[in-house]
């Protein structure tokens, strides 16, 4: 049915192709005037399909990815607030279909996220691996985890062609010098517990991430602190800035510096005062943002921060928190 790899476009759009040619041939059948009738919905759907297929949706690594479903001008959901933005993982921005996903993602980063795709198409049949990058690597397609799991795959509404399912994250995150892959299925708790369909398709991603090597978090978003989301929402970097100041004497500098501050003295005096120690005074707000999302600097990013108040100490606890919530292991 489904041709999906990365070796060859023809393979990718192939299938697509196969549907559309049987559905002309059903629609030329039945058609009594070709110029009164518009494209049947399963025509459309399969055209729009490849047009993303084209456009490379769903394809690509690190800052060439592009997510199957992305947030456009014409795409809006009634339940969900859509975000579009930047994360210190990636220069390019994510299309977040909801604030749970955002937020997740957000939480990811700091841990250390080196790579963060959203929207991952989990292709039907057979399809190269989504974690492994050699050219020859392959995986299962969902319709057959499906069919092995007594789970409906499904189709495109209106028609009998398998629909493509995605996993709301797939993100790449090295912690204490381990890479950990973890796939996160994103739904609110109260929408999981009543929608046996939302079930399944969490049954579904679960086993997909086991068959690629992932770890599978179903998120619900009830453990988040709003204070922790808050404040790496106003101190997060840029990709830039990371890539500009990590590793640097100055940052070290800066970050021990801040550190060894006891004094009770407001954290924007302490900030300014570090920025003046090593030299960049002008740089010391860019030094304080990258130092503390490197937890280079230590602050609990779960308390609320004043920059009238004393620096509040105990980011590792914070860290180690979310670490055993997203990768299941402890400091």
């Amino acid at each position: 049915m489904f041709e999906i790899t990365d070796n060859s476009f023809g393979e990718r759009v192939g299938f697509v192709n196969q549907y559309l040619d049987e559905y002309r041939l059903l629609d030329r059948v039945s058609r009594v005037s070709h110029k009164k009738l518009k494209r049947s919905f399963n025509e459309r759907k399969l055209n729009q399909v490849l047009k993303w297929i084209r456009d490379g949706r769903g394809q690509g690594r690190h800052e060439e990815y592009s997510p199957w479903i992305r947030i456009t001008r014409g795409f809006s959901s009634p339940v969900s607030h859509q975000v579009f933005a930047s994360l210190s993982i990636h220069r390019r921005n994510h299309h977040f279909l909801s604030k749970l996903e955002h937020h997740t993602a957000l939480q990811l980063a700091y841990l250390g996220a080196v790579e963060l795709r959203e929207c991952l198409p989990m292709w039907p049949t057979e399809h190269q691996h989504p974690i492994d990058e050699r050219t020859n690597a392959r995986t299962t397609g969902l319709l057959d985890i499906a069919r092995d799991a007594g789970v409906e795959h499904g189709n495109f509404v209106g028609s009998d062609v398998p629909y493509i399912a995605s996993l709301d994250i797939m993100a790449t995150v090295v912690w204490h010098g381990q890479t950990h892959h973890i796939g996160i299925s994103c739904k609110p708790d109260e929408i999981h517990t009543r929608s046996p369909r939302a079930q399944e398709r969490a049954t579904l991603d679960e086993i997909y991430c086991r068959a690629v090597g992932a770890r599978h978090l179903r998120e619900g978003g009830s453990s988040f602190s709003s204070i922790v989301t808050k404040n790496l929402q106003t101190y997060q970097p840029t990709k830039n800035e990371i890539q500009r100041w990590a590793g640097s004497a100055q940052l070290e500098d800066f970050s021990e510096h801040l550190n060894q501050t006891r004094d009770g003295k407001p954290l924007h005096l302490c900030i300014s005062h570090a920025g003046l120690a090593v030299g960049a005074p002008e740089e010391a707000a860019t030094l304080w943002r990258v130092g503390s999302w490197l937890r280079l600097i230590d602050i609990d990013m779960s308390s609320r921060i004043s920059m009238l108040q004393p620096i509040r100490l105990g980011g590792s606890q914070c860290a180690n928190k979310l670490a055993k919530h997203f990768l299941g292991v402890s400091a």
